[in-house]
């Protein structure tokens, strides 16, 4: 009789650890699609403002293009690891873009020929420009973005007096007599 009493006893007890096992195991399962959910909702609605951000590039209203780059900006601070390299080309080609071309000391004189000048380029860059070069030279973003992967090239733009963050950026001679008398306009702006 004792003995089908311990029987009945370790049986009951080795159910409802059986069941515990399986309330874990659920547990665990639910846990695992419930972190799954979380990161792809996260990276749609990642996706989402990027592409509004993207539109609002594209606009012909400065104001609204400068709302663009905020954006990026922002979701380059709230997801750096997926956002700041495709946020960091789109903002080289953004200002690739809308930044005036350069002309050289040495191709002054093929302009001339053709009928244009220099005198045609701004003082300084547009609105929409200096936010994405300020953008693209901020701290965060030069974290989180591999310049293996992305290259900063500004390479043949007139950016004469921009304001950017340029510390840790470095200058590459391509045109002009001595490398710190250069402008960024005759320059390689690399990381």
């Amino acid at each position: 009789m004792e003995l089908a009493k311990g029987s009945a006893a370790l049986v009951s007890c080795l159910r409802t650890a059986l069941v515990a096992m399986l309330a874990a195991i659920g547990a665990g399962v639910a846990l695992v699609y419930t972190a799954r959910t979380y990161r792809l909702t996260r990276r749609g609605q990642i996706t989402d403002r990027f592409n509004k951000a993207l539109e609002r590039l594209g606009s012909e209203r400065e104001y609204v293009r400068i709302g663009g780059v905020v954006n990026l900006e922002q979701i380059v601070q709230d997801a750096p690891e997926q956002a700041a390299p495709d946020a960091a080309r789109v903002l080289v080609h953004f200002i690739r873009n809308r930044a005036p071309k350069a002309q050289h000391s040495r191709c002054k004189w093929m302009a001339r020929m053709r009928g244009g000048d220099n005198t045609s380029l701004p003082l300084e860059p547009a609105a929409d420009v200096q936010a994405a070069l300020t953008a693209l030279t901020s701290d965060v973003m030069r974290l989180h973005a591999d310049p293996r992967v992305v290259v900063l090239d500004l390479h043949g733009l007139h950016l004469a007096r921009s304001r950017a963050s340029m510390i840790g950026l470095h200058f590459r001679r391509t045109c002009g007599p001595r490398k710190d008398s250069l402008p960024l306009l005759r320059s390689h702006l690399i990381w």
